[in-house]
């Protein structure tokens, strides 16, 4: 009831929520490449931007990133990150994704580029992929999985349930080669 009084006002009940918050947030140890767990506060940074460095860059796009940056206009260099817990075990990296806050800028680049893609979609997404596709929904995958268990009961079938945790593709796809893409179906921002 008090949340509903008192939340979103500036009020000492809301800056104690928000503390609280902002420290079950904060990453206090963290298990390190080789193992060891660190509550160094420079070694978590370091272990951090070491882990993306390697998992979003290719050897010699450093550079061509930094002098791309410096063309850029200030709204477009900005951006807040946070990592999201994807499962309750924060100590590792590899649970944890990162997601960018960014400014107007960017959304109105993604909302061009999105309204461009949309009609090459139905050419371009498998049947088979439920998720983050319109008229789809990701219940179509459990409700299939729901009929596959029970036909193996009722045919006396012996079957294996396997579920998977991929690693997104986008996470190690060379980025350089998007443009490349877009190009080739006329998507490029004109």
């Amino acid at each position: 009831m008090k949340w509903m009084a008192e939340g979103d006002a500036p009020s000492k009940y809301f800056f104690a929520m928000w503390r609280a918050k902002t420290m079950q947030d904060e990453i206090r140890s963290l298990q390190l490449d080789d193992g060891t767990i660190t509550e160094d506060p420079r070694k978590i940074m370091q272990e951090i931007r070491s882990f993306y460095e390697k998992l979003y860059c290719e050897e010699g796009e450093t550079q061509a990133i930094k002098d791309r940056r410096k063309e850029m206009a200030a709204p477009a260099k900005k951006g807040v990150l946070k990592l999201i817990p994807k499962c309750e075990e924060r100590g590792k990296l590899t649970n944890l994704r990162p997601l960018t806050l960014l400014g107007i800028t960017y959304k109105i680049v993604s909302k061009i580029l999105a309204d461009r893609i949309k009609s090459l979609l139905p050419e371009l997404v498998s049947g088979q992929q439920t998720g983050f596709v319109p008229e789809r929904t990701i219940f179509d995958n459990i409700l299939a999985l729901k009929l596959g268990e029970e036909w193996a009961v009722e045919s006396n079938q012996e079957a294996i349930l396997l579920k998977l945790d991929f690693t997104k593709a986008y996470d190690h796809v060379r980025h350089s080669s998007f443009g490349i893409h877009l190009m080739q179906w006329d998507l490029a921002l004109k």
